[in-house]
């Protein structure tokens, strides 16, 4: 019997240890599982800022015009993009807004009351199709999945 009792001390001495590592396992773990849905929910709002701008210079490319409602849509994307990037990319944005205000006024004023206004807008309207490929440069170091 003194032998078993001894394998029992020495188990219940391991116990603890063991324990406290499987505990220390698990809030690892739940700390891992924690940081993952940040950057899951941090890559969501991101992405949802892209997509608006990368929606908003497709409909600009393809209509050369930009309505309220879109207008409004990009600036409250503008806005949230604020929180979730760079300077550079905040500042990005409120560059590519002021040049939608500017064409939607542009479009609201008759070439024949305004003759260098269609130059002007063709000039925006190439800046915008440009801006489907350097949007997505700049965006790309923020929405780029790791492999790891």
């Amino acid at each position: 019997m003194a032998e078993y009792e001894q394998y029992i001390d020495f188990l219940s001495a391991c116990l603890t240890p063991l324990i406290a590592t499987v505990t220390i396992y698990i809030a690892y773990q739940q700390y891992r599982i924690s940081r993952l849905k940040q950057k899951q929910e941090l890559f969501d709002k991101r992405w949802d800022v892209y997509q608006r701008v990368m929606e908003t210079l497709d409909h600009v490319v393809h209509t050369g015009n930009i309505d309220n409602n879109q207008l409004l849509r990009f600036n409250i994307a503008r806005n949230n993009g604020y929180f979730f990037f760079d300077e550079k990319v905040d500042t990005y944005l409120n560059e590519m807004y002021d040049k939608l205000v500017d064409l939607q006024g542009m479009n609201t004023v008759s070439v024949d009351e305004q003759p260098d206004i269609a130059k002007r807008r063709g000039g925006l309207k190439k800046w915008f199709y440009s801006q489907i490929s350097e949007a997505k440069k700049l965006f790309s170091k923020f929405l780029k999945l790791d492999k790891a």
